[in-house]
């Protein structure tokens, strides 16, 4: 500070307190959330400015819920007497939930702080509202998945049960399952084609995350030898597969051995696909937005942070638009096979339906057919082809994403907070 200097603490009071106000109502407007992955990225989109740096973090982000998604699908042990499916459903711990109120905040006035590097690209990442929200749900699983269980389907890949440790004594069915995936197969007497289904399905996983990896590394024009492996599954072959076939009185029985189970599985797959949304959110987000972005991109990159913008994102930018294919394949499949386990299960078995997947089922679905709208032109977008939104297809996004209580409350105080 300079001799003379003099700070007059009643001119930055007010500014200090509309700050902290506003730190407070993002992270309740957070908090409400109620450890939802679709609103919160509904949120945070509607909060960031447009911009190529948003672009980027927004398909970082959703390949980070659809990494999310394939491990609850295919690497999470499972058993009536698991309690991680449910928790898939609470709020962010306290840590975590303020560092969201801060990002969200940060977002809001287009300031991004890259407080981590991201493992698969080595570059350091703006932690958005949705990556530390997918963070928190991915350390409550690493704590809670039983390590006993995976350490067992790890060294015995061909099983699809191990025995249940420590069975409570109002235990009915005493196995767990190396995944829901094959928990459904077993309760609903399809285990043979849920098998088969689990390989095909693994095996677009693993050719996601390769190719999904390598695009985000990769330099301009690296985006073609990273193909994904295509296996050739189709929406219509793994909902066929998914299919309950269990006769009236094979029904009765499997609801007395698996009532409990089907809870679960139930709890998991709505938690899943709630991922799922998540990610067709930030991809929906960014496209819509991209024009406005790049706009706005003389000025996000001018100076010597537009030059190390430019070395970092431009490169990555172009790869990432031209794998939307890879990204919107791989969502469908995750779509189908999650929404016919909860269909399914919610329609044969007593699932015991709350308000949380009630409500998680609705938010999914309005996303998932608003994301159906703009898929023709994301295909274009995938093939190099120009596309233009209409201000009727900006406007919808928009009033989706502004049709939750959390959101509209926002909008209001903080056009409050901000008039002056």
């Amino acid at each position: 500070m300079r001799p003379g200097t003099h700070i007059h603490l009643g001119e930055y009071m007010p500014r200090m307190i509309k700050l902290y106000m506003l730190l407070i109502l993002v992270g309740a407007a957070l908090l409400q959330l109620n450890g939802c992955a679709t609103l919160t990225a509904a949120t945070e989109s509607v909060l960031s400015k447009p911009s190529i740096s948003d672009t980027v973090d927004s398909f970082e982000s959703a390949a980070l819920a659809i990494k999310t998604s394939n491990r609850i699908l295919l690497n999470a042990p499972i058993s009536e007497q698991e309690g991680w499916p449910e928790k898939l459903y609470h709020a962010p711990s306290a840590v975590n939930s303020a560092k969201m109120a801060l990002s969200g905040l940060g977002s809001y006035y287009g300031v991004t702080v890259p407080t981590e590097f991201d493992k698969e690209t080595g570059f350091p990442r703006p932690t958005s509202p949705l990556y530390i929200m997918i963070k928190d749900r991915n350390q409550m699983l690493d704590k809670e998945l039983n390590k006993q269980y995976l350490n067992h389907f790890k060294k015995n890949p061909r099983d699809i049960t191990c025995s249940i440790i420590d069975k409570q004594p109002d235990c009915v069915n005493e196995f767990a399952y190396r995944n829901p995936m094959m928990a459904y197969g077993t309760i609903t007497g399809n285990n043979i084609e849920l098998a088969k289904l689990e390989q095909r399905v693994d095996l677009m996983s693993r050719g996601y995350r390769e190719c999904d990896a390598w695009i985000r590394k990769s330099k301009e024009g690296d985006v073609v030898p990273a193909a994904c492996k295509d296996t050739g599954l189709k929406g219509d072959e793994v909902e066929k597969g998914m299919q309950i076939n269990l006769t009236k009185e094979e029904l009765e029985v499997a609801k007395k051995t698996y009532g409990r189970l089907s809870k679960r599985i139930y709890q998991a797959s709505v938690g899943g696909a709630d991922f799922t949304a998540a990610a067709v959110t930030k991809i929906g987000f960014a496209i819509i937005k991209f024009p406005a972005a790049l706009q706005n991109a003389k000025q996000e990159f001018s100076g010597w942070k537009g030059a190390v913008n430019t070395v970092m994102l431009l490169p990555r930018l172009k790869n990432l638009l031209s794998a939307i294919g890879i990204y919107k394949d791989h969502l469908g499949t995750q779509f189908t096979a999650y929404k016919t386990m909860y269909s399914q299960l919610n329609e044969k078995y007593d699932t015991g339906d709350d308000e949380k997947t009630k409500t998680a089922k609705a938010r999914i679905e309005r996303f998932e057919a608003a994301y159906a709208g703009l898929a023709p032109k994301l295909d274009k977008i995938a093939k190099g082809e120009n596309v233009e939104f209409s201000q009727q297809e900006v406007q919808q996004w928009e009033r989706l994403a502004a049709s939750y209580p959390p959101q509209d409350e926002m909008a209001a105080t903080l056009t409050a907070l901000l008039k002056d």
